[in-house]
């Protein structure tokens, strides 16, 4: 065992006799010794030894007083003292030994033995000293190494969270300063389209209302994507009607497959709740994408979709959606790029049907985001077939009940005996209707050709009603709704006409209809919702429409209601007049929050459309002003009227005082929206 020693006696024989020893069972120690105490003192200063085997009795000082100064000091107060004595053999001495520090004693005369076990049992201590020691100095080092991690990464942190606020206050000032301009463009060419055109000019403006509707488009996957990689992006949770929502989302896409001429159709499975609990935004976002798609991809044919459910337990559901079109397909060796940032299946797509590469990453990452996944298949003849699930929850109180049209409800007892003839060159749309209409209790008879629609009726097979396509090969629906009309009249056999679109004045078959009311029972665009069927089918074949019973109050109409408009923007303040004219409503206008506030002190408005950003006094702090200057019910419904479109953004102005919120480039329907929903609640109030 390697060890330093000093070895205090005034006497020379006591000094060799312990050097002997300690060389003697320790050879790889190093031995130093000393004759008086401050001898002592300088050598342990010098030498930090390990061990002192330090003598009691000395001239000038004693080892009582070398020990305590040896472990006074700093610099030797770790060496190990062993007091070797005659005169400690009294127990004051070896009180007085211990007191001054000493770590262990011997008395005079000893054994060797028991003298190098007590240098083996004092060098132990030592080690475990050392030890501990260095194991606090790595532990010193460790924790200063932390704390300079964390400095570093609280700095990092900041830095980081810096460079967030100001890609997101980015965001939001490139989201105002390309909305503001795009508001003009677009709300400007809207209105341009309903006046009176000519073919020439129709044909200049349709490319523009085109391109800014698609530049918009590309601004919110940017803005979306962006929010989804950074994890700024959060969802909504809020209950919705599950079939409302998808007849809501294919509307958007009616005219868009009626050009194309394709077929547009959905089913909802068995067992699909009616009600969930979830980000329908978003849920909407990821449809519209795959539908668009799909439309975009598909020269002729159909587009169908699929909604199956999955329950994971009494209050969670997995929507599973199948989006399949008859367009150009996918090859199977480019598959792996769907999905990739920017990318598109074939980079010469890009330039024949346009589009940032964005959406269905985006649309992966929303389904993702709610607890779901998206993929294709990768082998099938003809077309693409896309999937996605989400997971909603279902509201107790829908649970356990199974997709149904509420308005349906006793259905199965009034079609009760009812036949109906389904006329369809189209398959799917066939199984549609017939699933639809056997859920009711209605029985069906399907025909895929007139020629067969014809044959059914000639055979003697009596119907409550005939359903109709318009678009079928040979003979189109108009043509097979005349033939009809030469055996039975409209009393007879009501016939409803299915059409791909909403049917121009022009049409042969508008035409037709309004000349011959007696031909068509109903006229009806794809693809028609389950709710609008039933009600067309109780209409026709059970009783009447019932009239709504007299409101207790009369809801504000246009002319009744008075509005400001403060907005600072000259082509914007165009854009919202033609709106709210078109509307019926005679605004007045302020060009800032100043001019708001000076104006509802001169009279009562019911309505403020605010805008936010304005010069003077914008549109946060006016609404601070009217806050606290007018009671509640006295108070004007203030509409936030913002290019600011960022996530939070309407959360924001709610809180701020406001009480709606329409993003620009303004919509003349959601603009409507926003003013009736706030002029609902003063019904029977206003003028109390």
């Amino acid at each position: 065992m390697k060890a330093k020693f000093l070895i205090v006696d005034d006497i020379q024989g006591n000094r060799n006799l312990f050097s002997r020893i300690v060389q003697g069972n320790f050879p790889e120690s190093e031995v130093v010794t000393a004759s008086s105490g401050l001898e002592a003192l300088t050598m342990a200063r010098e030498h930090h030894p390990d061990i002192v085997l330090l003598d009691a009795r000395m001239p000038e000082m004693n080892g009582f007083e070398v020990c305590r100064r040896i472990k006074d000091d700093p610099q030797t107060a770790s060496s190990m003292v062993l007091m070797v004595s005659a005169v400690m053999v009294e127990t004051k001495d070896r009180v007085s030994g211990l007191e001054s520090g000493a770590d262990s004693y011997i008395c005079k005369p000893f054994e060797n033995s028991e003298l190098i076990a007590q240098i083996r049992a004092l060098l132990r201590i030592r080690q475990y000293e050392r030890a501990l020691m260095e194991s606090k100095r790595l532990m010193e080092e460790e924790l200063i190494l932390r704390r300079r991690i964390e400095e570093e990464l609280r700095t990092a942190r900041k830095v980081a969270e810096q460079a967030a606020r100001v890609k997101s206050d980015f965001l939001a000032h490139m989201s105002h300063e390309i909305r503001t301009p795009m508001n003009a463009i677009i709300g400007m060419t809207e209105l341009l389209q309903d006046t009176p055109l000519t073919a020439e000019q129709r044909e200049l403006i349709e490319p523009i209302q085109s391109g800014g509707e698609t530049l918009l488009a590309v601004i919110n996957d940017i803005l979306d994507f962006s929010k989804i990689e950074s994890g700024k992006l959060e969802l909504d949770h809020q209950e919705f009607s599950l079939p409302a929502f998808i007849d809501k989302s294919f509307g958007f896409f009616r005219k868009q497959a009626a050009q194309k001429g394709l077929e547009l159709s959905y089913t909802l499975a068995p067992g699909v709740p009616q009600t969930v609990t979830g980000d329908f935004i978003r849920l909407r976002q990821i449809l519209s994408n795959l539908l668009s798609n799909a439309i975009k991809f598909t020269a002729k044919g159909s587009v169908t979709v699929r909604v199956e459910a999955c329950h994971l337990d009494h209050r969670r559901c997995e929507l599973r959606f199948t989006v399949r079109d008859t367009g150009i397909g996918i090859p199977p060796d480019k598959m792996d790029r769907l999905f990739q940032s920017f990318s598109q299946v074939d980079a010469s797509t890009t330039r024949h049907y346009g589009g940032t590469g964005l959406g269905l990453v985006i649309s992966r990452r929303l389904s993702e985001l709610m607890d779901g996944s998206m993929w294709v298949e990768k082998e099938i003849a003809h077309g693409s077939v896309f999937h996605f699930s989400v997971v909603v929850a279902v509201p107790p109180s829908t649970a356990a009940k199974e997709t149904e049209d509420p308005a349906a409800a006793g259905g199965a007892q009034d079609f009760k005996n009812l036949k109906i003839l389904i006329v369809d060159d189209i398959e799917t749309n066939r199984k549609i209707l017939t699933l639809q209409m056997q859920s009711w209790g209605i029985k069906t008879h399907s025909a895929p050709t007139p020629k067969e629609a014809l044959q059914a009726i000639h055979g003697g097979e009596r119907f409550a009603a005939a359903v109709l396509d318009m678009e079928m090969p040979g003979m189109d629906g108009l043509t097979l709704a005349k033939d009809i009309r030469r055996l039975y009249g409209p009393e007879e056999l009501p016939i409803i006409l299915l059409s791909s679109g909403a049917l121009p004045a022009q049409h042969p078959v508008a035409s037709e209809h309004a000349r011959l009311p007696q031909v068509f029972s109903a006229i009806v665009s794809k693809p028609i919702r389950a709710s609008e069927l039933h009600d067309i089918l109780m209409q026709i074949l059970v009783r009447p429409p019932k009239s709504a019973p007299p409101p207790d109050a009369s809801p504000p109409t246009p002319d009744t209601v008075s509005l400001l408009v403060a907005e600072d923007n000259e082509v914007n303040r165009k854009v919202v007049q033609h709106m709210l004219r078109r509307m019926g409503y005679e605004p007045d206008f302020a060009n800032n929050g100043r001019e708001a506030l000076d104006a509802l002190h001169r009279r009562p408005y019911d309505v403020v459309l605010m805008d936010v950003q304005m010069p003077d006094m914008d549109g946060i702090e006016a609404t601070h002003h009217i806050c606290q200057e007018w009671p509640a019910e006295r108070r004007p419904k203030i509409i936030a009227m913002t290019a600011n479109a960022m996530k939070g953004d309407r959360e924001k102005y709610l809180a701020e005082g406001m009480n709606d919120y329409v993003s620009k480039p303004l919509r003349e329907q959601e603009l409507r929206r926003a003013i009736e929903r706030q002029m609902a609640g003063r019904i029977g109030t206003k003028g109390e």
